[in-house]
């Protein structure tokens, strides 16, 4: 198993871990002082909460924590698929483009709202690393 590898399944555990951590805090089912989220990364309720109640913090009516939820765990298994399956490297370089995307806008309603999110901040930094990795890692002849 490359390093690239490695490092991309545990930004997917990483991403999927702040995702998780996020909407259980905004379903109130998790308190915002969880042990297991870093002090640096974890919900300030005034700042966070200016995001999730602006059209900025969801996508089709979910909180963006919830696609995360599902985008984290799709990309760890695609990640895992890649020592298998050669179009399953493909499949990580789209949804990293995807994701790519989506944090450019996140990133843009975050300077228009003036709010400093640092959970957010940390999954745009972890959505801008698998990009990386994909684009380093990749041989394109």
């Amino acid at each position: 198993m490359s390093l690239s590898v490695v490092f991309l399944a545990l930004l997917a555990l990483a991403g999927g871990a702040f995702s998780f951590y996020f909407l259980q805090v905004y379903r109130g089912k998790l308190a915002p002082n969880t042990w297991w989220i870093p002090t640096i990364c974890r919900i300030d309720s005034n700042s966070c909460r200016n995001i999730t109640d602006t059209p900025y913090g969801s996508l089709m009516g979910k909180p963006n924590a919830f696609w995360g939820c599902i985008y984290y765990p799709t990309l760890f298994g695609a990640v895992v698929s890649m020592e298998i399956l050669d179009a399953a490297s493909w499949v990580t370089l789209y949804l990293s483009v995807a994701s790519l995307a989506m944090t450019g806008y996140l990133v843009w309603g975050l300077i228009r709202l003036r709010v400093i999110c640092r959970l957010c901040v940390a999954v745009h930094v972890v959505n801008v690393l698998v990009f990386l990795i994909q684009i380093v890692g990749r041989n394109f002849t």
